[in-house]
């Protein structure tokens, strides 16, 4: 590619992911705790309501406590 990493536009997009990740309640734990939170609790808040946006394997369902239904392909 031609574009440098320190490219105005490429700075502006890493801004903008980090303004979503930063704010209150759209990272599950908080920013801090993104890097750190165990990967079958990452999506719990699924099934709590807490959460909208996941993105996970097919096989994530296996990790929710049985009888578990989220939409309709779980």
């Amino acid at each position: 590619h031609e574009i440098p990493f320190d490219d105005p536009q490429v700075v502006e997009v890493g801004e903008f992911v980090m303004d979503i990740w930063s704010a209150d309640g759209y990272v599950f734990g908080g920013l801090q705790a993104a890097a750190s939170t165990p990967f079958a609790e990452s999506g719990l808040g699924i099934i709590e309501g807490d959460c909208m946006m996941h993105r996970q394997a097919n096989f994530y369902a296996a990790n929710w406590p049985e009888g578990i239904t989220v939409g309709s392909e779980s």
